[in-house]
């Protein structure tokens, strides 16, 4: 057998200050699930299924809590516009 780890399909950094926390997305997987939920470069998820996500690492412990396949809302902020987005989970490194 071997591992799977659940994964959105971005590279993200760690954003803190002014009232701001989250994980900043800094690049999308050309047609993975991030993409395909409608997120874009630049926007700063704050929240995974409910779970505050205040970093990077806070957010992949959070994606880790479930499994590839399943459905995650992803809260995130925009243009100082909070929005949701349904994203698939699917196997880190799958293309």
């Amino acid at each position: 057998g071997r591992a799977t780890h659940p994964a959105i399909g971005i590279e993200a950094a760690t954003v803190s200050g002014s009232g701001t926390r989250g994980a900043r997305i800094g690049r999308l997987v050309q047609g993975g699930p991030a993409q395909q939920a409608g997120l874009e470069q630049g926007d700063l998820i704050t929240e995974l299924d409910g779970t505050e996500v205040s970093s990077v690492d806070e957010l992949i412990v959070a994606i880790r809590e479930h499994k590839v396949g399943e459905t995650v809302e992803v809260t995130f902020v925009r243009d100082g516009r909070t929005q949701t987005a349904d994203v698939v989970l699917q196997e880190k490194n799958a293309r």
